[in-house]
């Protein structure tokens, strides 16, 4: 299952018409460096069939094998980076909201140097005015209750 988008910048680099620093490759993803590294390793793993975003691809025939994949890649790419030992983030921006700015699934590997325990630096965050989370509760109110999510449709084992 191999879909290009021809506006997709990353269906271009894996058909190899715009140059990038692949670090590795399989048939099922490609994985190479960011243009704007967050960190010393930061690479980008990318499905080589076009959907938009995760949720899209949860929505596929092949997602099993190609999340299997992606994580073998991650397990790969860190070893040889060097960060599979002290660490390392993995991240997936989903949608606007989530700060995916090119909509074709793609995962962050992001390592190198201590990253701490905030997933964002304080203050990075500004909700526009109507937005739920632009009322932040004052000080002494209950916090937040956690979303329970539904189980995944299908068999699911942890």
């Amino acid at each position: 299952m191999e879909e290009k988008v021809h506006d997709c910048i990353f269906c271009r680099i894996i058909a190899g018409e715009i140059p990038a620093e692949i670090v590795y490759e399989d048939d099922t993803v490609v994985a190479f460096r960011d243009l704007y590294p967050v960190a010393p390793t930061h690479v980008l793993i990318v499905p080589r069939f076009h959907t938009e975003t995760i949720l899209d691809l949860a929505k596929t025939e092949d997602v099993d094998d190609t999340m299997a994949r992606v994580m073998f890649a991650v397990s790969r790419i860190a070893k040889s980076e060097g960060i599979a030992e002290n660490g390392f983030r993995f991240i997936a921006n989903t949608g606007r909201d989530g700060g995916q700015t090119i909509f074709h699934t793609h995962f962050h590997l992001i390592g190198g140097a201590p990253l701490g325990e905030a997933l964002l630096p304080p203050g990075s965050i500004k909700a526009p005015d109507d937005h739920p989370l632009s009322q932040v509760p004052s000080k002494g109110n209950d916090p937040v209750k956690p979303i329970v999510l539904p189980d995944p449709p299908g068999i699911a084992h942890l």
